[in-house]
């Protein structure tokens, strides 16, 4: 919802109050907050006992708090001249690489501790052959 009204406050009434280069500053950090809203929403719809990892926990949190800090710092910074706000941005920023980076190991941890016969695993052959035929 924030992302959504940001976008219609960028397009509809800050073009008449800001310079181009802070209107790019503010469609950027806008992008990333819905872009990483979707992320969020994905995975929390995804979220099970065997993901309630710390790894899984850790990083949903931290894409949360690096969507603050990043696109929250460019949105303040561009419309208020909060020169802090412009501060936070690198730092929300860093926290959204490092989350993702928790994310893909989050995602291998959960492949690696799939039960047997789940689907990827040497006991799940979808490719018709019998295992006596693929071992000789």
């Amino acid at each position: 919802m924030v992302g959504v009204a940001a976008d219609a406050l960028g397009a509809h009434l800050l073009p008449a109050t800001l310079p181009e280069s802070a209107l790019e500053s503010y469609a950027t950090g806008v992008r990333y907050l819905l872009l990483h809203a979707v992320v969020l929403l994905a995975c929390g719809l995804q979220i099970t006992p065997s993901r309630a990892s710390w790894p899984w926990q850790i990083s949903l949190s931290g894409l949360a708090v690096g969507m603050c800090l990043f696109s929250g710092g460019l949105m303040l910074w561009t419309t208020q001249g909060w020169a802090w706000a412009r501060a936070c941005a690198p730092l929300g920023g860093s926290l959204l690489i490092l989350s993702w980076l928790g994310l893909a190991l989050s995602a291998l941890l959960a492949w690696n501790h799939r039960p047997q016969g789940a689907v990827g695993s040497p006991e799940h052959r979808t490719d018709g052959l019998s295992r006596r035929s693929t071992e000789s």
